[in-house]
This record gives structure tokens, C-alpha cells and sequence, in this order.
């Protein structure tokens, strides 16, 4: 008995359960939950896109590339959240390096799978300026309001 006691509290420890105990119990708490509701926002896009636009068939085989690599970027999100609570800050931020490349990969080859921006020869410059600076300006945003690195263990 003592023996499976002692594999229960090593697991515990591997989990780096305490860690995450004494997070959710911080003065963070709100950048916690705020960063974890962003990720669910995040995780349910693409079903409110499909809502939006209504055939979700043929939407879903259009942009399938923007689908795959949503998925993957979902994962690299919660991974980056858990290593955030267990004070493995460089982890964190390390899957918050590759979470950006997936979503920035996905819609460029969604982008990239469509015909009529494929074949285009010139580049529109002004658009892509205005895009650019829209880009920029809410990743600046969403880095001020709050990073996974905010939260404390």
C-alpha cells in the first residue's frame, strides 16, 4: 500500500501539480482565466466562420489548410498555457513561437490554395501595406493586454 502511495505522489510531482495549485491560487488569477477563455475563443473560430457563411461542406474543403494547421496551433496554445502555469517560461514561450507560425502558415496557405490569389502576377501594394499594419497593429495589442508569460506560479 505504501508503495502505490509513494507512485501516486511522484506522479503528482511529474505533474507539476503543486505548481499549477499554487498558480490558480495567485493574485494572477484573471490573467489566467482571461488567457484561457482566449484560447477557447480561438479553439471555436473556425465552427463560428462555418456559421457564418452557412454551407459548412463545401467551406470545410475550401480552406482546409487554414483547418489543419488551426488545429495544430490549438494544441501548440494550450501546451504554452500549461507550461506557463508550471513555470516553465521558456517552454511557454517557445510554443507561443510555433503557435504564431501555425496561424500564420495556415492562412497563407489557404490563401496560397486559391486560385484567384495564386495566379495574381502584381501584388496590390497599398492592400498589402493595409493588411501588414492591421497585422501589426493587433499583435501589438494582444501583446500588451497579456502574454501566456504573465502568469506567475
Amino acid at each position: 500500500m505504501k508503495e502505490k502511495e509513494k507512485i501516486l505522489e511522484e506522479i503528482y510531482e511529474d505533474l507539476h501539480i503543486p505548481e499549477i495549485k499554487r498558480a490558480l491560487d495567485s493574485d494572477q488569477f484573471n490573467a489566467i482565466v482571461n488567457v484561457h477563455d482566449a484560447i477557447k475563443f480561438y479553439q471555436g473560430l473556425p465552427f463560428y466562420i462555418v456559421r457564418q457563411t452557412g454551407n459548412s461542406l463545401n467551406w470545410t474543403g475550401y480552406h482546409l489548410a487554414f483547418f489543419i494547421h488551426h488545429k495544430e496551433a490549438v494544441k501548440r496554445a494550450y501546451f504554452s498555457f500549461y507550461f506557463s502555469l508550471m513555470g516553465q517560461r521558456s517552454l511557454s514561450e517557445s510554443f507561443q513561437r510555433i503557435l504564431l507560425e501555425f496561424i500564420i502558415k495556415g492562412s497563407f496557405w489557404d490563401c496560397i490554395s486559391r486560385k484567384r490569389y495564386r495566379d495574381k502576377k502584381t501584388p496590390n501594394s497599398k492592400r498589402i501595406n493595409k493588411v501588414r499594419s492591421v497585422i501589426q497593429e493587433r499583435i501589438i495589442r494582444l501583446c500588451r493586454k497579456a502574454t501566456f508569460s504573465e502568469v506567475k506560479p
